[in-house]
């Protein structure tokens, strides 16, 4: 059984921090009881040692080890920490010459102890016990008639305080740099936890996604070769059409999908009202759709520097969606796309008067692969996609909705990253 195993046992530790301030009490205790055991064999050889007092130490480094195994751990570091500073203590005093044998040196050993366990996140712990220990120590060793700089014992108090210090901050700053790279590998891996998710959902989706397409095409293929009606041909090639028509904006919004994943983030300056007419001209271009209400109120010179097509894909996808799930039942249709500048961002807005989104999916509406309507004839990877694009330009996507009201997107900006 390794020492791991011993001391985590079957117990479940909530995080890596956890884990590691057990072990390293763990080690640090260990190496105590190496310690006294060594102090103690060679006192067996000493007819005027304190053996008493050496074997007290190894009996509590063994129960501090036990407590810490039992889920005690702060019980067994307090413990570990009050021998820590009684042991040199206890020598420095019963010793005729506490410079000689070097005893108060684990003053020094104790207060590297507790910066090390309690690390950087707790370090006003360590630092405490290294202040109360070092005002221990002074109150003991420190000569105020010696302290000058013409005497030995001014280096003496010196040196030690400085070697104290000096250890403490380099246990401190090695802490500190483990620690942030603990935190980057954590955070890497939350971020690989999620794309291995969002793969595996992505290419069961895909799969499943890209075929019945081709299924309904092939069906419609063996039907059309059955006919020679020129009519009925013209209805199956126009229905083939709208099959590959849905096939090709699967694919290009898989293509956005993996450019959004995998392209560096690229800003240039964009005139936002010319970026978002050319938008809704490369979307609207049927009579139906030329009927709408499309304006815009967006001042003539606002310029933003931002990633240019990932801007293009949260606009697009929002105004196509406002396009698509229109509400035939109201005589007019509008869509508005504005912007506004305030002191802290930039605020764009896709608003429409169309079907709106029910309250019990707008939970859900920017996930992979989600649709919200029986209406929806597209991937459901849309808003999925705009949000992650606004998310890589450093922004955010929220939105507003009502059930047969219409809803409103909002492109948030941090100001100091998107105007010029």
């Amino acid at each position: 059984m390794s020492l791991n195993q011993f001391l985590i046992g079957n117990r479940k530790i909530e995080t890596e921090y956890q884990i590691r301030k057990l072990l390293l009490t763990a080690y640090v205790l260990i190496m105590y009881l190496a310690v006294h055991i060594y102090f103690l064999v060679a006192n067996l050889f000493n007819p005027d040692s304190e053996l008493l007092f050496i074997f007290v130490g190894v009996l509590i480094s063994i129960l501090c080890i036990f407590l810490l195994r039992a889920g005690h751990t702060n019980l067994s570091i307090a413990i570990h920490l009050i021998r820590a500073a009684l042991t040199p203590l206890y020598f420095s005093l019963i010793e005729g010459d506490a410079y000689l044998t070097g005893s108060y040196l684990y003053f020094l050993a104790g207060c590297h102890s507790a910066i090390a366990i309690f690390g950087i996140r707790e370090w006003r712990k360590g630092m405490a016990y290294v202040i109360v220990v070092t005002g221990v120590f002074l109150i003991l060793f420190l000569e105020p008639h010696q302290f000058r700089p013409s005497h030995p014992h001014f280096y003496f108090i010196s040196t030690f305080v400085i070697l104290l210090a000096l250890g403490s901050l380099i246990v401190l700053f090695f802490d500190h740099l483990s620690s942030t790279s603990e935190n980057r590998i954590v955070s890497k891996n939350k971020e690989l936890e999620k794309v291995n998710a969002e793969l595996d959902h992505f290419v069961y989706r895909t799969s499943h996604d890209l075929r019945a397409p081709l299924s309904s095409i092939l069906g419609l293929t063996e039907i059309a070769a059955k006919t020679d009606e020129v009519e009925e041909l013209k209805k199956y090639f126009i229905m083939i059409k709208e099959r590959v028509q849905v096939q090709d904006e699967f694919i290009q919004q898989i293509i956005s999908y993996s450019r959004n994943t995998r392209v560096d983030k690229k800003p240039e300056p964009i005139i936002l009202r010319e970026f978002v007419l050319q938008t809704i001209d490369l979307l609207i271009f049927s009579p139906a759709e030329e009927a709408l209400t499309v304006s815009t109120d967006i001042a003539h010179d606002l310029t933003l520097v931002t990633d240019k097509a990932r801007l293009r894909a949260v606009l697009s996808n929002l105004i196509s969606n406002a396009l698509k799930y229109q509400d035939t039942f109201k005589p007019k249709h509008f869509i508005k796309i504005s912007a506004n500048v305030s002191s802290t961002q930039l605020d764009i807005f896709v608003e429409d008067n169309g079907i709106g989104i029910d309250t019990k999916y707008q939970q859900k509406i920017f996930q992979m692969f989600y649709r919200a309507t029986d209406r929806s004839k597209g991937s459901g990877l849309g808003l999925y996609i705009a949000q992650e694009a606004a998310i890589k330009m450093g922004g955010t996507l929220t939105f507003k909705s009502e059930l047969g009201v219409g809803s409103c997107f909002t492109l948030s900006l941090p100001k100091e990253d998107s105007t010029a």
